[in-house]
């Protein structure tokens, strides 16, 4: 059994295996990754929506569909920055804009200099009174 996993004795390559893609493709890997997400595997869904945003890096649904899988496994600064990219190019998408301001909330950077998207006025798109707070916690 341990032949299988790479640990037996044999000189075989040591070290880690490299990353391979999951079976399937672009779809199969988003709507697996869309049920891991809702059944609360927010961690195995991202793993698996990163290839799909790989395999299709302009897709803003894959994209979101990452940065909420992203949000939900507590990796804060990565779904702000996931959703920020959806913001950029999409204005209008208010689910983006509501996501970013949610994620750069719970990372504490909402209005930090260190903060990777460029306006912190972002984070008050969409409730206003998150403009003040932010305002506030910066001249802190």
């Amino acid at each position: 059994m341990t032949e299988e996993f790479g640990t037996g004795g044999g000189g075989g390559r040591q070290g880690p295996e490299p990353a391979r893609s999951p079976a399937g493709e672009v779809y199969d890997w988003y709507t697996r990754g869309m049920a891991l997400l809702g059944h609360g595997d927010a961690n195995a869904a991202v793993q698996l929506l990163a290839h799909a945003v790989a395999a299709e890096p302009a897709s803003p649904s894959v994209r979101e569909a990452l940065a909420r899988a992203q949000f939900e496994a507590g990796q804060f600064d990565d779904a702000a920055r996931t959703f920020a990219w959806i913001v950029d190019r999409h204005p209008t998408d208010d689910y983006a804009q509501f996501g970013l301001g949610l994620a750069a909330r719970r990372a504490g950077t909402c209005g930090s200099p260190s903060s990777t998207w460029r306006s912190p006025w972002r984070c008050g798109r969409i409730w206003p009174t998150t403009v003040s707070r932010c305002a506030a916690r910066a001249r802190r």
